[in-house]
């Protein structure tokens, strides 16, 4: 198989799971979005690319109206760690619903051992 085909067949894997995913580079801009991630969020991912992950997630926001998200951000943390993170998240689709979802980040590492950005699959709980 050519590397073109191979990336085609990973791309159509994750575009027919269903739980959600997206990819960021180091600075936490989405690259990638599945239908899944769509699908929860009501978020297309014409709307998403290449913006940082928090503003796309519609997580609540604090008193002073910032993200919670922001800094306390479980890929975030990913990146700066490169390890894998689980924990619970609360956010609001487009339509306003509140939903908790369930939420697994993980690292991307070149084979030189470099963070390059990170992975976030969700599902709704």
């Amino acid at each position: 198989m050519s590397i073109t085909t191979v990336r085609k067949y990973a791309l159509d894997i994750l575009d027919n799971i269903n739980d959600g995913v997206f990819v960021t580079n180091k600075k936490r801009k989405i690259i990638y979005w599945n239908k899944a991630a769509e699908e929860i969020t009501g978020k297309s991912k014409k709307e998403v690319l290449n913006k940082s992950c928090y503003e796309v997630m519609n997580f609540p926001l604090n008193d002073q109206g910032k993200c919670l998200c922001e800094n306390n951000c479980p890929l975030l943390s990913t990146i700066k760690e490169g390890k894998v993170i689980k924990r619970y998240k609360t956010i609001f689709t487009r339509v306003e619903e509140k939903i908790t979802l369930g939420v697994s980040t993980s690292p991307i590492i070149n084979p030189l051992g470099q963070v390059l950005g990170g992975v976030a699959v969700f599902r709704e709980i």
